[in-house]
């Protein structure tokens, strides 16, 4: 089914909240919106996937902005977590848009890891790392990040055998 064709056939109320979801950036709440609209038969998902990707690119002017990933920002977060972190570490994930990169502070005692930044695209390892790097150094502990060439949600992570 074409997503222009979903899109017609969702009711206005609906369609609203579709595009007030697709503007925060909550793509997911807005696939449900879209699954749970009361149309029948219930959209598959790949076609609330694709009028999503349309929605996004049509709003692109008016989505609110990702949060800043600078070192600086990133380092004030760290600086009020409720304990000081004792490594970096980037770690590969993925959804139906593609592979993303979560930058993470990992802090003991008890272990837990605080997600700091999401970078998305294969070409963003080169970021994470250069970001995950600094941040490290300036609060001396170490950076992880087991596969920086190549996309691998299993790799090791930093803490395999420390827990």
């Amino acid at each position: 089914m074409r997503s222009t064709t979903l899109w017609d056939r969702l009711p206005e109320p609906v369609r609203e909240r579709v595009d007030a979801e697709v503007v925060q950036r909550q793509l997911i709440r807005a696939v449900r919106v879209i699954r749970e609209s009361g149309i029948e038969p219930v959209p598959g998902l790949a076609g609330c996937q694709i009028l999503i990707a349309e929605r996004t690119e049509l709003l692109a002017d008016r989505l609110v902005p990702l949060p800043p990933r600078d070192p600086d920002t990133l380092a004030a977060r760290v600086g009020g977590l409720p304990r000081p972190p004792v490594a970096f570490e980037a770690v590969w994930d993925g959804d139906t848009q593609g592979w993303i990169v979560d930058l993470l502070a990992i802090l003991a005692d008890p272990w837990e890891e605080v997600p700091l930044a999401s970078i998305r695209g294969l070409e963003q390892s080169d970021e994470a790392t250069a970001t995950g790097r600094e941040l490290a150094a300036r609060f001396r502990v170490p950076f992880h990040f087991a596969s920086p060439g190549e996309p691998d949600d299993r790799a090791p992570r930093w803490w395999d055998g420390r827990r």
